[in-house]
């Protein structure tokens, strides 16, 4: 049985393949038309899953669309009603109504296209769809699941419980009341407004206090089975509320302070303090004792460390495509699972899903730039002693990553235990805000020896407590925690064999690890667009395959930094986001000549 899953018109439009119950192939739309968070209908991705997998869509018995037209076309008369004493009416329909009359508009003209070339489409519960792409790929008989997001349908939070191949809803929460809106309304403030800056703020938290919280405490209302927001305050436009509590928001592009970082730090605890409610719920409800997350929300690694380290749950697993991307493979998985009752024989190893290229590919693509590069005879053991001399190293390698997370094929990978390397990548490559942390990847082995709980976490949904943050400053945030990668021989050997060779040079088996693209772009798919990449960032090198090339081998790497530019409790006007007071080396430009 195949069936294709599909989201979009949201945002992170993606396409996911279910061929007898696995899943063969699944990218986001991002990746091939290089729009950040492309929320359009993903047909590259459906070309491409269809291609990989050498099937027309003539093949397919099934699409899985990951929300449902008929439902959710606006916002409910009463709350309307409501909002013209509250003055939330025209928030709620610009930002609910419209957007869903959207959505339900775009995914039958879809269908309609769709569905003359494939027997049949299945329109699949948005929640439902996010609560199957965790329940159904997690390593759980049964579980309690939580489903997070700004909205889906009328519903924002799902709580439910799984078992074999059924996934029991217990309780909703309703549109306007939403935990994902609460942090985009606040990350708005905080003057970030690209979709997707929620992460940003995440990261801002750990440099303040919480000492709004009280006003937090407010605003969101703890109920038996869920929350209630106080829309009045929390709404675009700001509501005075807001503002008399926290004061006028920050404009993109002026200074970050500390009290924006309290801010920050306070909603956060916030976003924590209510999931851990609702999981003491769950917990009581279900009464087992693994729990599922999905959703936008979920993608919160700081919230996700609490509910695995405070929270009820002996296990907690997260899709690693936690956002709307994910919903195509969870409504893949409903649709075999649930609508047409097939027993589980598949669970998610890896992330491992998107498109690779071979070594042809990859010489092509480097002799169309007349780029010099060779192919060392040991590529870790050439590429690991350049990053502890310094180097900063693009490394391109396998099939790509589903989801935003960078797991090792598609990866800027440096020296952890330099701490001014954060700076250098955020100025010189990355050229984005310089509070913003990087992640660490370790042998799956080594964890304990760094990382406090030691438990496997290969997706970097998980923050942990750095043991030796003297050993690896460049990966430990300010709070003294790494949002971790722990990495095993059979799931990316080619990754674990350059981790363990920069080890055996080092003493660190550990390797900082961010995605390869940079402010603005998403990751990289193709051979061309690393090469691009490289050429036009401070990258050292760029490991394409097998082959390898450097701009300037006979360079310095990685010089010292003479400034601090994300200290933010030096006083008001200190604003992380300049960049220069890193010194960035320019490089020089790649030799040319062919290839050796």
């Amino acid at each position: 049985m195949r069936i294709l899953g599909i989201s979009g018109y949201s945002h992170d439009a993606a396409a996911a393949l279910l061929i007898d119950g696995r899943i063969v192939a699944a990218a986001e739309e991002e990746r091939f038309s290089r729009i950040k968070h492309d929320s359009a209908y993903p047909r590259r991705a459906i070309a491409w899953c269809l291609e990989h997998a050498g099937l027309s869509p003539h093949d397919l018995d099934l699409g899985a669309f990951f929300w449902q037209p008929w439902r959710g076309a606006g916002v409910p008369p009463a709350q309307l009603l409501r909002g013209l004493t509250d003055g939330t009416t025209a928030f709620a329909i610009r930002n609910w109504a419209f957007p869903a009359l959207a959505r339900n508009l775009y995914p039958s003209l879809a269908a309609a296209h769709f569905a003359a070339r494939v027997r049949r489409v299945r329109f699949v519960d948005h929640h439902l769809a996010h609560a199957a792409s965790a329940f159904f790929a997690s390593p759980f008989d049964e579980a309690a699941i939580l489903t997070v997001d700004r909205r889906g349908e009328l519903t924002s939070t799902m709580l439910a419980h799984g078992a074999g191949t059924t996934i029991t809803p217990l309780a909703h929460v309703e549109v306007p009341h939403s935990l994902g809106t609460l942090y985009n309304v606040i990350t708005r403030y905080l003057g970030f407004h690209r979709e997707g800056d929620e992460g940003k703020v995440m990261g801002l938290a750990p440099y303040g206090q919480p000492r709004y919280l009280d006003h937090f405490a407010r605003w969101v209302r703890l109920i038996p089975n869920g929350f209630q927001l106080d829309t009045s305050a929390i709404r675009l436009p700001f509501g005075p509320g807001l503002i008399a509590a926290l004061g006028p928001p920050r404009r993109p592009g002026e200074p970050l302070t500390a009290h924006h970082a309290d801010v920050a730090a306070s909603l956060q605890a916030a976003l924590e303090r209510v999931l851990l409610h609702l999981a003491g719920h769950l917990h009581t409800a279900t009464g087992t004792t693994n729990l599922c997350l999905a959703g936008g929300v979920a993608l919160n690694c700081v919230a996700n460390a609490r509910l695995a380290e405070e929270g009820p749950f002996r296990r907690v697993w997260v899709q690693p495509a936690a956002n709307d991307a994910g919903a195509a493979l969870g409504a893949a998985l409903w649709t075999y699972h649930v609508l047409y009752g097939r027993p589980r024989s598949w669970r998610m190893p890896h992330a491992y899903l998107g498109p690779a290229y071979g070594e042809t590919a990859c010489r092509t693509a480097l002799d169309a730039r007349s780029l010099l590069y060779h192919r060392p005879p040991d590529l870790p053991a050439t590429v690991s002693r350049l990053i502890a001399d310094g180097g900063v190293v693009g490394w391109f390698q396998g099939r790509m990553e589903f989801g935003p997370r960078a797991l090792g094929n598609r990866s800027i990978v440096a020296d952890p235990r330099r701490a001014e390397m954060k700076d250098i990548l955020n100025a010189r490559v990355k050229h984005r805000e310089s509070f913003r942390p990087f992640a660490p990847a370790v042998l799956e082995e080594s964890t304990a020896a760094y990382f406090n709980p030691s438990s496997p976490g290969p997706y970097m949904l998980f923050t942990h407590r750095v043991t030796r943050p003297d050993a690896i400053p460049a990966v430990t945030h300010v709070d003294g925690t790494a949002r971790i990668q722990t990495v095993a021989r059979d799931t990316n050997p080619a990754f674990y064999d350059l981790i363990a060779s920069f080890g055996e040079i080092t003493g660190v088996p550990v390797l900082l690890n961010t995605s390869f693209n940079v402010r603005g772009q998403p990751i990289v798919c193709t051979p061309d667009q690393a090469i691009d990449t490289f050429l036009t960032t401070g990258l050292d090198a760029l490991v394409l395959g097998p082959f390898f090339l450097e701009k300037d081998p006979c360079a310095s790497r990685a010089q010292p930094r003479t400034a601090s530019v994300s200290d933010l409790h030096v006083g008001p006007g200190r604003d992380p986001e300049i960049r220069g007071s890193v010194p960035v080396r320019r490089l020089s430009a790649p030799r040319l000549g062919g290839s050796r």
